[in-house]
């Protein structure tokens, strides 16, 4: 089933804190294909974890890139992820996945610290279990073990994201004896010298909403991409597909962050915005920088 949800300072986020920063929930997801079937593995996180002297946001320690002042504090939090997938997994590849969601999190800059918890949960809706069955023996399928690793590194990606999203979409807060938690966004606008806009396509939505949606590229100085899903993921309009064209054709600057180098393979012009990225090699020539 596909539902939208709030991220950030809420529900059980609310009084969250993460890296220091207004943290909370977070999610992201990734799409990994095996035997020619597409397969969804996700993740959820509560976040109240880290220090943000240790904060990385795409490889950048953030207390270097902002002048901003966070009070000392120590690593005594926690994070709760849960990972879902629809992948057949037993419960031993399941526990080894949970082990990879520590690699998502140090990615973050978080090196799990005394006092701090890290749960993690995860499980599978492939195999369904009947309540009452007319045999003894029940038919399971299950991964190969060999076949394992797209799995680990969809983790290790959900994961990290799941914690950047909880650390953007939070909002700075005020609470108990008017204490202030600041969120990262502020943070960049007032130490950073910029502003920070986050616009979501909604995949999810009626075909005149999807094509409605067109962001103004054109007032931003760079662009962060972060749509993602391979070839069965989400595929943007043509309004903001020529909008982001035009854009950068006039100077603007664009990272592909993360999958978003594997996005909209039918795109050519977005072929040629990310120099082919992880495309196959069947799909031309494409530059290698080692």
């Amino acid at each position: 089933c596909k539902a939208d949800f709030a991220e950030g300072a809420v529900g059980a986020g609310r009084g969250m804190r993460c890296h220091g920063l207004k943290g909370g929930i977070g999610s992201a997801s990734r799409v990994v294909e095996m035997d020619g079937k597409n397969y969804t593995i996700g993740s959820l996180v509560l976040s109240n974890h880290a220090m943000f002297d240790d904060l990385i946001v795409g490889g950048t320690p953030i207390q270097k890139l902002l002048e901003a002042h966070i009070p000392p504090h120590e690593d005594k939090g926690s994070i709760i992820t849960v990972l879902a997938t629809d992948i057949p997994l037993s419960e031993r590849q399941l526990r080894r996945l949970c082990h990879r969601a520590l690699v998502g999190l140090s990615r973050t800059g978080s090196y799990c610290g005394n006092g701090s918890g890290e749960i993690v949960l995860a499980f599978t809706t492939a195999n369904r279990m009947p309540h009452y069955a007319d045999k003894a023996l029940l038919p399971m399928t299950m991964l190969h073990d060999d076949a394992i690793n797209p799995l680990f590194r969809a983790v290790a990606e959900c994961v990290e994201e799941s914690v950047l999203s909880s650390l953007f979409h939070a909002e700075t807060v005020t609470g108990y004896h008017g204490k202030t938690v600041p969120c990262l966004t502020d943070l960049l606008e007032k130490h950073g010298g910029y502003s920070v806009d986050v616009s979501t396509f909604p995949a999810d939505a009626p075909q005149e909403k999807r094509e409605a949606w067109n962001p103004e590229f054109r007032n931003y100085d760079v662009v962060i991409q972060n749509t993602n899903g391979g070839t069965q993921g989400p595929e943007w309009g043509s309004k903001a597909k020529k909008s982001l064209e035009q854009y950068l054709k006039e100077g603007g600057g664009m990272l592909a962050f993360h999958s978003a180098n594997n996005a909209f393979p039918q795109w050519p012009e977005y072929n040629r915005m990310i120099g082919l990225g992880w495309r196959p090699r069947d799909y031309g020539s494409s530059l290698i920088v080692t």
